[in-house]
C-alpha cells in the first residue's frame, strides 16, 4: 500500500475466521485525505465484525452498505472486493461492489477473475449483492489491486492498464510474492516517470500452497 498523500483511502485486510477459512478484502474509498481515511477505518472495523458473523460475502456487502449509508453526510462510498478462501480445498467464494477485477495467474498464464454484479458500497441503502465461486488450484496466485495501479498514467496520459498488470504477472508469476509485488510496483513507477503517484496504490497477492492434513 502506497498512499498518494500522507493519508489514504485504500484498504485491505486478510485474516482467518476459523482454522481453515481466510477472509480477504481490498477496497478504495472515494476521494482523498482525512475524510477518506476516516471512512476507510470505519469500513475496516465493520468488515472485521461482519466477517466473523457470516461466511456469505454478499450478505457482508449488503449489511456494510446499509450501515455506511447511516450518517454519511460527506456522501463517500467505497469500491470493495471480498471473499472467503478455504485454504484446504482452495474454494474461493467472493462478492464485489464496483471494484477492479482481481487477476488469477499460474504457469505463465494470467486472466481476470469473473465478477458478480455489484454497485458501489455506501452510496445508496437497500442494494443487493451476489456471490460467485472459483477453486484456486495449488500454485495459483490471486492478485488484487486498486485502480491507482491500472490508472497510473505516463506523461502522454496512457494508463498502466489491466493489460500491463497481466503482462507483468505472466512474467513474474513464479517469483516469491514479495518479489512479485515489488517488481510490479517498480513497473508502475517507471511507467509514470514519477516517484510520487497521483492516486493511492494498493496491491495484495495470495498464493495457494500445498497443505497437509494431520
Amino acid at each position: 500500500m502506497e498512499p498518494a498523500s500522507k493519508v489514504g483511502g485504500d484498504l485491505f485486510d486478510v485474516f482467518f475466521v476459523d482454522s481453515r477459512t481466510l477472509f480477504v478484502c481490498i477496497g478504495d474509498v472515494s476521494g482523498h485525505g482525512i475524510a477518506a481515511a476516516l471512512f476507510m477505518v470505519r469500513v475496516i472495523g465493520l468488515l472485521r465484525i461482519l466477517a466473523m458473523d457470516t461466511l456469505q460475502p454478499e450478505k457482508i456487502l449488503e449489511t456494510l452498505n446499509d450501515r455506511l449509508c447511516i450518517g454519511n453526510d460527506a456522501n463517500l462510498f467505497v469500491t470493495l472486493f471480498c471473499g472467503f478462501l478455504d485454504v484446504q480445498t482452495g474454494s474461493l467464494v467472493y462478492s464485489n461492489g464496483g471494484h477492479c477485477a482481481p487477476i488469477v495467474c499460474a504457469d505463465g498464464e494470467a486472466a481476470l477473475l469473473p465478477l458478480p454484479k455489484g454497485r458501489l458500497v455506501g452510496a445508496a441503502a437497500g442494494r443487493k449483492y451476489s456471490s460467485m465461486q472459483r477453486d484456486l488450484a495449488v500454485g495459483e496466485t490471486l492478485f488484487c489491486y486498486t485502480d491507482g495501479v491500472t490508472e497510473a498514467e505516463n506523461h502522454a496520459g496512457v494508463p498502466f492498464s489491466e493489460e500491463g498488470c497481466l503482462e507483468s504477472l505472466r512474467r513474474d508469476v513464479q517469483s516469491p510474492l514479495p518479489a512479485l509485488l515489488d517488481s510490479l510496483h517498480k513497473q508502475v513507477v517507471s511507467h509514470t516517470g514519477s516517484k510520487v503517484l497521483v492516486d493511492d496504490c494498493t496491491m495484495l497477492a495470495l498464493r495457494r500452497e500445498q497443505t497437509t492434513e494431520e
